[in-house]
């Protein structure tokens, strides 16, 4: 949908990268990727939405 391809384009422009896992029966996980800044010198952390969304 739209909110989808408005996501992808707001990733991009800061250099991430969106993609989509998930059954062919239904459901989806959407995992987004974005760099740190080169300030951050610690090892990356992990944020997870599980059940957040549904």
């Amino acid at each position: 949908g739209l909110g989808l391809f408005i996501s992808k384009q707001i990733i991009a422009a800061h250099g991430g990268r969106i993609s989509v896992e998930g059954p062919p029966d239904g459901g989806a996980c959407f995992v987004v990727l974005l760099p740190r800044s080169a300030a951050h010198t610690q090892a990356p952390g992990v944020l997870t939405l599980s059940g957040v969304l549904g």
